[in-house]
C-alpha cells in the first residue's frame, strides 16, 4: 500500500510539471489509495483469483469438475480417483471425506448422479457425469 501511494505522489508531481521528487506521502493520497483498493483492487482481485477465496470443499470440488471434462470420463468410481494414476492430480485430497465433499457438492449441482448398485453388501461409489459438462 505504501508503495503504491508513493507512486500516486510521483502521479501527482508530473499532472502539476512539478519537477520536484515529493519528500512524503500526503495523508489524502493515502487515504485514496485505501479507498482505490477496499473499492476496486479487492472485488477484481477476488474475481480473478476466486478460485483461491473458496472454501476447501469448493474448490476440491472445480478441480475434480475440471479433472473429468479434460479426461472425458462419462463415469467414475471414487475409489479408482483415489488411486494411481488419478490421485496425483487431486493433492488437496488425500482421504475419503474430501472425495466425498467434493462429489456431493458435485451432486447438489447435478454435475454428477450415483449410478445405482445390484451389488449386494458394500455398495461402490459409481458416478455418471452430466454430460453437459463435455459441450463447448
Amino acid at each position: 500500500m505504501a508503495r503504491v501511494a508513493l507512486i500516486c505522489e510521483f502521479l501527482k508531481a508530473a499532472a502539476r510539471n512539478d519537477t520536484g521528487i515529493p519528500s512524503e506521502v500526503s495523508l489524502a493520497t493515502l487515504n485514496e489509495v485505501l479507498v482505490w483498493m477496499d473499492e476496486y483492487l479487492q472485488p477484481m482481485a477476488r474475481r480473478a483469483y476466486g478460485l483461491h477465496m473458496l472454501e476447501t470443499p469448493e474448490r476440491n470440488a472445480r478441480l475434480l469438475l475440471a479433472y473429468l471434462r479434460v479426461t472425458q470420463m462419462k463415469q467414475f468410481n471414487k475409489r479408482d480417483l483415489m488411486r494411481t494414476p488419478h490421485k496425483s492430480n487431486f493433492p488437496s485430497m488425500r482421504d475419503a471425506a474430501s472425495f466425498d465433499e467434493a462429489i456431493a457438492l458435485l451432486r447438489d449441482g447435478k454435475w454428477v448422479f450415483k449410478i445405482p448398485s445390484d451389488h449386494t453388501g458394500r455398495q461402490r461409489e459409481d458416478y455418471a457425469v452430466n454430460a453437459r459438462l463435455f459441450m463447448p
